[in-house]
């Protein structure tokens, strides 16, 4: 059975989804994009990436929430 990741552990995982989402449904598109090339990108196996989000759908949504705060953050702080 593998270990837990620590909570640090755990934060940079669902950063490298963030990152590795964002790119890669820039890239390709929501539907073209699998699960598996998500964990791969931000290597973790492809199992583990249902500890983070139980879809891809759910993984892009976090991401557009992210992004909608980056930019209302920056409309506050310019």
């Amino acid at each position: 059975m593998p270990r837990a990741h620590t909570p640090e552990e755990q934060a940079r995982i669902r950063q490298r989804l963030l990152e590795a989402g964002r790119e890669a449904f820039v890239r390709a598109g929501l539907a073209k994009v699998t699960i598996a090339q998500l964990a791969a990108a931000a290597g973790i196996g492809k199992g583990s990436f249902y500890r983070f989000f139980e879809s891809k759908e759910q993984l892009f949504l976090a991401i557009q929430e992210h992004e909608e705060a980056r930019f209302k953050d920056a409309l506050l702080h310019d």
